[in-house]
């Protein structure tokens, strides 16, 4: 199986080149803004996103906010008073379950 695999991942790279990855590289970002991209337009969905990182830069900020400014700060993707709780929620599980704002052991 491995080698159909590998097989079939040099076609594809052949035929279409290897695929370059330009999102975010922190895992937890890339969550986040699957919490924003929900029923929203991908350009809204980056706008809110830089809006929450500009307003927020650090995950710890985003904890110490009212729920209030952080849904003012995504309001841009919509539904931003349900988005503002669960990434609230997912952060304090993270913390919680990572003891820092950091996914990178699931990537492995």
């Amino acid at each position: 199986m491995t080698s159909r695999i590998t097989r079939a991942t040099e076609l594809l790279e052949s035929a279409f080149g290897k695929p370059v990855w330009s999102g975010p590289k922190d895992p937890l970002t890339s969550l986040v803004g699957a919490i924003l991209s929900q029923n929203t337009s991908d350009t809204n969905r980056d706008r809110a996103l830089a809006a929450l990182m500009n307003r927020f830069p650090e995950w710890e900020d985003i904890l110490a906010a009212k729920e209030s400014d952080l849904a003012h700060a995504i309001k841009v993707a919509g539904l931003s008073n349900q988005r503002s709780k669960r990434i609230i929620g997912l952060l304090r599980w993270v913390k919680e379950r990572f003891g820092e704002f950091d996914l990178s052991v699931m990537c492995q």
